[in-house]
């Protein structure tokens, strides 16, 4: 598997989980210094490690971080359609211009996004961001030594710091957007959302489920 290395650690990315702190964490920690995009390989950390992947199968420590299926969308649509506003036609027309004209709603709404999600994900952008963590990694977790949970990033911070032997705290990026809550999905929009990571919820089922979901989602109503 490629993704990125660092010294005998594996790690790979996924995005909205996290990916962008650490990416920046481990770039600081090989070069000692921030990411500089006027020297390095372009405007952002993304495009540096997507050119520097490694196999990682030799690694003596490899790691994921995974998130609620659900939860990890809603972050998807509030940090780049809310935020930074991929959807609009003025950013279609730049990143996706032979598919500018095909969509009757720019810049939707969480429900207009949800109910028109096939048209809206063949955006690049979009597509990259939603893309089920199962997909991702091919179905298969067994080649990760430990998996982390994005509630328990402070105990990778601890293993890293340890693994390295020098403190390592992951700065928060990407925060763009409104807080979306999952009680703004109606039963509908869930339902689909489950069908659409139903992969991912029978992979990740030791850390997330259906019937925990459900419970919190009607908790907040």
């Amino acid at each position: 598997m490629k993704a990125i290395k660092l010294k005998d650690i594996g790690y790979m990315p996924i995005p909205k989980v996290a990916c962008t702190s650490i990416k920046n964490t481990f770039f600081k920690i090989k070069e000692n210094r921030d990411y500089d995009p006027t020297i390095d390989y372009g405007n952002h950390i993304h495009q540096y490690w997507e050119k520097n992947k490694e196999n990682i199968s030799d690694t003596s420590f490899k790691f994921i971080i995974i998130r609620e299926p659900i939860k990890r969308f809603l972050s998807a649509y509030s940090n780049r359609v809310c935020h930074h506003k991929e959807l609009s036609l003025a950013k279609i027309q730049q990143s996706n211009p032979k598919i500018a004209g095909a969509f009757e709603i720019y810049t939707p709404g969480l429900g207009q996004f949800i109910d028109n999600f096939e048209q809206y994900n063949r955006v690049n952008s979009i597509n990259h961001h939603c893309k089920p963590v199962s997909e991702w990694v091919n179905g298969d977790m067994s080649i990760f030594d430990k998996i982390y949970p994005l509630e328990n990033i402070a105990e990778l911070q601890s293993d890293l710091t340890s693994v390295l032997n020098q403190e390592v705290i992951f700065p928060r990026e990407q925060t763009g957007g409104r807080k979306i809550m999952i009680q703004d999905l109606s039963r509908n929009q869930v339902d689909f959302l489950m069908e659409f990571y139903r992969q991912d919820y029978q992979l990740l089922r030791k850390y997330y489920n259906f019937d925990d979901f459900w419970k919190e989602w009607k908790k907040g109503l």
